[in-house]
């Protein structure tokens, strides 16, 4: 999935675009940490990323969250804005 976010540029230019190391980016592309990007860096790789890989896409590559079926998304309730408390 990193290797389709970055695209055809090189992995210094992806690095350039996210504000990643190239060093950390060349690590997670060959696998070598067996620690997951924090979700922060997961954020910034996704708004660098080509090819409409999303933040989502790379929070559940990462196992931070369960993948919800696409069809099973229209079964899940709206809450209006007003009825969700902020805690502010």
């Amino acid at each position: 999935m990193l290797n389709t976010a970055k695209g055809d540029r090189s992995i210094r230019k992806y690095a350039d675009d996210s504000g990643i190391s190239p060093a950390h980016i060349s690590r997670l592309l060959r696998k070598v940490t067996k620690v997951s990007p924090e979700p922060d860096t997961i954020r910034k790789l996704a708004e660098a990323g080509y090819n409409n890989v999303t933040y989502e896409d790379f929070m559940i590559a990462a196992g931070y969250i369960d993948a919800v079926p696409s069809n099973s998304r229209d079964n899940i309730p709206s809450i209006p804005a007003e009825d969700i408390e902020t805690g502010y």
